[in-house]
């Protein structure tokens, strides 16, 4: 032991005092690598330290102490290498352009250096790589879905029946304003515009719903497909009490759900080919051999296998690690990938049945917002993105977070009822979204201990999807389908006891008739008014007037409706038809909208992106309140004036 301490001692010694500048330079440089190779025949290995002092050498004459500087490498001991034959001499610097030289002091440090120059090279490329190929499974994956745009007109410049002029906006048939609503499959839907800043959410909600509320008691469910899992033919998963299952039949190769009673006999709840489908069927399909495909965006597929063709899907793109499942109620649905597990879509059994008045009867008069759950698959038109932002930034319609922040705004704004957009059975996602917002406002009410303010109902706009006048079995069809799906929930609006329904109806007496005997008095009917509405022989329950008035944003049918709105400018032209009015016009605008005692005082609306008439809070109108300058009108309208 005494002997190998003063050799240590005399080797240390020996460095110091051949290397005084090389020592002194080493300390300065704390970031210095210093490698030590050995050679003979006990030891061949090279030795790294991170330590701003040399090691000792064990044996000067078989061994080499280099330093690695910042600009190039440092010999600090001269040595024969037994490699080369040749000597090294002492503190020699090597600069980095010589590395590509075999010199005998550097060739060696050379080659570990190209050795991991080598390794960086290859990770680098293979990370690209996998880079490379997630971003390109996100942009092809589930773009066969399709959305076929609406196609009709788009009335300006009608006269009412009291002579004012206004600008006739409901039904929005444009190509572009109605892409997502349904159709063929084929085509993808538009991307969010780039460009249009994405803002964070500014909605000031001093009562709003706590994100870990406890909402309604959720049936017991299984997962069928995660992300990149598919179902074959002959395939089923069953729900946890074993009652419903789902999965591809054998011989069409549909995806269906049924329900299997004690005696194990099955039947059909619901096929992907039915007629009534959140999504849609290709008819031109013949295929036997199908696939069910759960995507990483999120889309279920029907694929053929054949021809790779999309038969069937459910249009819930754009939700990434989303997944199917099944629940003992006898639903299926896309469930959200995030923590908030959202119903993206589903089909199945409705949670309950309409069996009477599930709220009480509204007042009036009624103060009301036309509203629209169609993102994000209109924040164009033509190509053209909306002139005005939100608050909530270019947001998704089945995102619980916007449809929290809505309710909360539309209440701060005195909204005693929004009128959802509905343009036929399955489109929109409509059996998943309109649930979650009414789910979404009885849930904020029961946070604050109180009943909820706001009541929800749809704008029937499909009259204009036909190729011709629907008839009264037709729109039959349609109020059972509502009535099935939606007017059970507590948050339905009714009046005289019955659920209440707006039309955005053609002109015309027989329209009247129609609807008035479809609904058989079950329902409480509002028609849009027209020239000469007053004297057919059948009338609805009530009239509304929908539109943006010439000069100042309103129009007023007396006995019938008071309409205001902030403007009118469209996302596809260069110049708004009607330039938005200021803050203080819009609370004028608003108190002569309270006194006319209109029964129906409707909002257009609160959030048309598309048409430019949304007074949802956004950036370009924004105020102290966060709710921005017409929420804050309609909370109150002696604000500004």
């Amino acid at each position: 032991t005494s002997t190998s301490t003063s050799t240590s001692t005399s080797t240390t010694s020996s460095v110091d005092a051949l290397h005084p500048v090389s020592r002194q330079m080493t300390d300065k440089t704390p970031r210095n690598k210093h490698y030590q190779r050995c050679f003979g025949p006990s030891s061949t290995n090279l030795s790294t330290s991170s330590s701003s002092s040399l090691s000792p050498l064990s044996d000067r004459r078989n061994c080499s102490v280099l330093v690695e500087p910042p600009n190039g490498i440092e010999v600090l001991e001269w040595q024969k290498d037994p490699e080369y034959g040749k000597e090294c001499p002492a503190s020699r610097k090597y600069g980095r352009q010589y590395s590509h030289q075999k010199h005998p002091c550097v060739g060696w440090f050379r080659r570990r250096k190209l050795g991991n120059k080598i390794v960086a090279i290859f990770a680098t490329m293979v990370l690209l790589w996998v880079a490379v190929y997630v971003c390109a499974r996100k942009l092809t994956l589930g773009k066969d879905q399709s959305t076929v745009d609406d196609e009709g007109n788009h009335g300006i410049g009608t006269r009412n029946e009291t002579g004012d002029n206004y600008f006739a906006l409901a039904g929005k048939k444009d190509n572009e304003h109605n892409a997502g609503t349904d159709g063929t499959i084929g085509s993808s839907v538009e991307a969010s515009p780039q460009g249009l800043a994405q803002q964070d959410p500014s909605i000031y909600t001093p009562v709003a719903t706590d994100a870990t509320a406890t909402r309604a008691i959720i049936p017991e469910e299984i997962v069928v497909l995660y992300p990149n899992e598919f179902l074959v033919a002959g395939q089923f998963r069953q729900s946890p009490n074993g009652r419903f299952r789902v999965g591809l039949n054998e011989n069409g190769g549909d995806l269906v759900l049924t329900e299997v009673n004690s005696h194990g006999e099955s039947a059909t709840i619901w096929s992907s080919s039915s007629g009534t489908t959140s999504s849609g069927w290709n008819p031109s399909s013949t295929s036997r051999e199908t696939k069910c495909f759960m995507q990483t965006d999120g889309n279920l597929v029907l694929r053929d296998l054949h021809t790779k063709a999309s038969i069937w899907m459910t249009r819930t793109h754009d939700n990434l690690r989303a997944r199917l499942v099944l629940d003992d109620s006898g639903r299926v649905a896309v469930r959200s990938g995030d923590d908030s597990g959202t119903v993206l879509w589903m089909e199945g059994i409705p949670r309950q049945k309409y069996t009477g008045p599930s709220s009480a009867d509204m007042a009036f008069p009624i103060r009301g917002a036309f509203y629209y759950p169609w993102y994000p698959s209109t924040w164009h038109i033509d190509g053209h993105r909306a002139h005005y932002g939100t608050s909530l930034g270019l947001y998704s319609s089945s995102d619980p977070v916007v449809a929290n922040a809505h309710i909360a705004a539309m209440e701060f704004g005195r909204i005693h009822l929004s009128i959802a957009s509905w343009w036929g059975p399955g489109t929109n996602l409509d059996r998943a979204r309109l649930t979650l917002l009414m789910d979404e406002t009885v849930l904020l009410a029961r946070t604050n201990k109180r009943d909820a303010r706001l009541r929800w109902t749809i704008y029937h706009e499909g009259e204009g999807e036909r190729d011709h006048d629907p008839t009264p079995s037709e729109l039959r069809s349609d109020l059972g389908y509502l009535r099935q799906w939606f007017a059970w929930h507590e948050a339905w609006a009714h009046i005289d006891g019955k659920p209440v329904i707006f039309v955005y109806n053609q002109a015309g007496c027989d329209v009247a008739s129609r609807w008035r005997e479809a609904g058989r008095g079950e329902w409480y009917v509002v028609l849009k008014l027209f020239p000469g509405f007053g004297e057919c022989v059948d009338q609805p329950d009530s009239w509304h007037q929908y539109g943006v008035g010439r000069e100042d944003g309103t129009v007023h049918n007396p006995d019938h409706s008071f309409v205001l709105s902030p403007g009118f400018w469209r996302a596809d032209a260069d110049v708004p038809e009607l330039a938005r009015v200021n803050r203080t016009q819009f609370c004028r605008n608003t108190q002569r909208m309270v006194r006319s005692g209109a029964p129906w005082q409707l909002i257009v609306s609160f959030n048309e992106a598309g048409e430019g008439t949304l007074i949802e809070p956004s950036p370009d109108w924004e105020s102290e309140s966060g709710y921005g300058d017409y929420l804050d009108c309609l909370h109150d309208s002696d604000i500004y004036i």
